[in-house]
């Protein structure tokens, strides 16, 4: 599936479109939205771990985001500090994404289907997360673009205003400050225990 040119990876429109389908499926299973939705849960062993392309491999330095109230907390203190707008990027919680739709983590079936593999990046996300993380992917554009076209064209595309709100201030910040700040977060929230506990 897909090529390279010079070392970028390279998506057909066919492709592209089949990749995209494969997404909308998992964004639409409902039993398991549904189940996730009525659990507070991200995921169906409720935590998550910010892993994927928006977060990178780092974990965010560890932090475990526990359930969807967490999820809120987490990222409106990161959204907060980075002075992104939650009018233009909300972080509510609404449909299930995979958070790292690359190539490594995309298969063609022997009957034609696309695999989705690694689901650790899969959880109950902001509708633009998906869109979000091939906009910023690695591969570059002969890979992104088509798969963004496609997702728009499946009805998951996302607008200018969020992706100009996220590249601006959010990516900024957290290549910036984000790894500093995950680590203060963490040592307060052990503080914070040590303190409950005496």
């Amino acid at each position: 599936m897909g090529g390279h040119d010079n070392g970028a990876q390279v998506l057909s429109e066919e492709d592209a479109d089949d990749i995209a389908g494969a997404l909308l499926d998992l964004r639409e299973n409902r039993s398991l939205c549904d189940t996730l939705l009525k659990s507070n849960a991200l995921t169906p062993l409720t935590h998550w771990y910010p892993e994927g392309q928006i977060f990178g491999f780092d974990n965010d330095g560890g932090r475990l985001v526990r359930d969807r109230d967490d999820f809120h907390r987490f990222m409106t203190a990161r959204f907060n500090a980075a002075e992104v707008d939650p009018e233009i990027v909300p972080v509510t919680t609404t449909v299930l994404a995979h958070g790292e739709p690359s190539p490594h983590n995309l298969k063609r079936c022997l009957d034609g289907t696309i695999g989705i593999m690694d689901l650790r990046t899969t959880f109950l996300a902001p509708a633009w997360w998906d869109y979000y993380a091939v906009h910023i992917c690695q591969e570059g554009p002969k890979y992104s673009e088509p798969l963004k076209r496609a997702m728009t064209t499946h009805g998951m595309g996302v607008g200018d205003d969020v992706l100009r709100e996220l590249d601006a201030k959010f990516l900024k910040w957290f290549w910036y400050f984000g790894g500093g700040f995950a680590r203060a977060e963490i040592k307060g929230s052990v503080e914070g225990e040590a303190r409950d506990c005496t």
